[in-house]
């Protein structure tokens, strides 16, 4: 997997021989010296551990046969993860479930699947985690199809994600249920379409219909001169397979899901992130069945909203940043503030403003300033490695 190979289908079918052993001889084993032990089998006296290891199977194996047992039902390693739904009753075994940590953002669920590969993922089985914001915060929960593959899973603590060690911890059923189960019906029919690939749309005009996105997957480019064409890229099921995520009150958010019926398709799909409709850019990413739930559900409890704007007075005296953000006398001048944002902005869209300079930002550097309701304010504050970045930050992006 690290090196891009390809392995054929044969390797991804295999016998656990302990499995194997117990079915035939009603004996619980731990290792193949066990076996041998229990059969009145000389180990190999190769000096290669390796060699000797493989010589001590086969030697197995063979009384196996010869015993009468029959290899019939291999075990298969799935080779990519699948779509699937979670609903809110689902009962989920807390022992096949892990949480992960320290994700890169832009990390999709076939990333996540791919850094637990070798190991099976029930269908739908990565639920990326939203902050209150609705933006992934860097964590997902992993179910597993069985208590044996969750606590291989667990061994892949502080194993990477590029130049990124992720944390993976032990989770419950539940807090899988909390974040990938859903109980609104337009999801449920949305998500039972069976698309391979799920998009998400940003920042769409609010008055955008699904025959505008339908149209703008569609076109071969954004319709801008010096635009590079694309070739077009079929929402499945036309105006059907686009989702429009929309608060209780049936407004718009500006946020929608569209669905493909192939990688090939979706792959085309995204390099149409920062086209246009209209006068608005559109930022893509590939999303999952967890993600769509959990965005309607948030979005549709009147609780995420305020129906009225409460007055000044009443609202709750407490910093909109956190308290070791704001600035003291003592502080070194290592932050640049910017001000002015699309209130879509989002954390790469201003790794993108600041270029080069983004290189310099400090892990978990990027602070977004929201007002009391919980909306973007249109500022950020950016912690960089040193006063001099910040400086030359400053500087060239004012």
């Amino acid at each position: 997997v690290r090196h891009g190979i390809l392995l054929p289908d044969t390797f991804y079918h295999f016998f656990d021989l302990r499995k194997e052993f117990q079915a035939f001889y009603g004996k619980a084993v731990e290792s193949v010296q066990d076996m041998l032990a229990y059969l009145s089998l000389e180990p190999d006296a190769s000096a290669e551990v390796v060699t000797r290891h493989v010589q001590d199977m086969a030697k197995v194996i063979l009384r196996l046969n010869m015993d009468g047992h029959k290899f019939t039902n291999p075990e298969e390693i799935s080779q990519r993860l699948e779509s699937g739904i979670c609903s809110k009753t689902d009962v989920v075994d807390s022992n096949t479930v892990v949480r992960a940590r320290g994700l890169p953002w832009q990390s999709s669920d076939q990333d996540i699947a791919k850094f637990f590969s070798g190991l099976n993922i029930v269908k739908g089985g990565v639920a990326l985690c939203l902050s209150p914001q609705g933006r992934r915060n860097g964590e997902a929960l992993v179910r597993f199809e069985n208590s044996e593959h969750r606590d291989m899973a667990l061994k892949r603590h502080k194993h990477h994600i590029g130049q990124r060690y992720i944390e993976v911890y032990r989770a419950t059923g539940e807090d899988f249920v909390n974040v990938a189960g859903g109980n609104n019906n337009e999801a449920h029919s949305f998500l039972s379409r069976g698309g391979q690939v799920i998009v998400r749309m940003r920042g769409l005009p609010y008055d955008c219909t699904a025959k505008q996105v339908v149209e703008f997957f569609a076109s071969s480019g954004d319709g801008s001169e010096g635009s590079e064409p694309h070739t077009s890229c079929p929402v499945m099921d036309d105006e059907d397979g686009v989702l429009f995520v929309r608060k209780p009150d049936g407004r718009a958010t500006g946020d929608a899901f569209v669905l493909f019926d192939s990688e090939e398709v979706a792959s085309r799909a995204l390099h149409k992130h920062r086209q246009l409709i209209g006068s608005r850019y559109i930022e893509l990413f590939r999303s999952t069945t967890a993600e769509v739930q959990q965005v309607l559900n948030r979005t549709m409890d009147p609780r995420t909203y305020d129906t009225a704007q409460p007055l000044i007075a009443s609202l709750p005296q407490v910093p909109l940043l956190p308290q070791q953000m704001l600035p003291s006398r003592s502080s070194r001048k290592d932050c640049i503030r910017l001000r002015g944002l699309p209130y879509e902005a989002q954390v790469e869209t201003i790794l993108e403003f600041l270029g080069e300079h983004s290189q310099a930002i400090v892990y978990q550097g990027v602070h977004m300033v929201y007002n009391a309701q919980g909306q973007p304010s249109g500022e950020a504050f950016i912690q960089m490695d040193s006063e001099d970045s910040a400086f030359l930050a400053a500087l060239q992006r004012h």
